[in-house]
């Protein structure tokens, strides 16, 4: 017969409360660091890859910034399913 198996305790430790915050805050700030130097550099990167008029060119360029807003959501949604469907594959358990 199986020993009952208890819940685990859901209060965190400090520490591990400070260090996830502290993940968490530096993911952020590399992301938005990037889509900073993206915004910075949204002239000469519509220049380079969408030549033509410099105001169509500009306009894609931050139309692409946008899209990436936009489809963020989707890809967390997504890459959630794919990680819970992997790691619920018997052979890693």
């Amino acid at each position: 017969m199986n020993a009952p198996v208890s819940a685990p305790d859901p209060t965190a430790d400090r520490a591990t409360l400070r260090r996830a915050i502290a993940a968490s805050a530096v993911g952020n700030a590399t992301e938005w660091f990037d889509y900073g130097i993206y915004a910075y550099g949204v002239t000469y990167i519509s220049a380079a890859l969408f030549p033509g008029d410099v105001g169509e060119a500009v306009l894609f360029a931050l139309a692409t910034f946008a899209i990436s807003f936009l489809i963020r959501p989707l890809g967390g949604y997504s890459g959630d399913r794919w990680e819970t469907g992997w790691a619920e594959n018997p052979c890693w358990r």
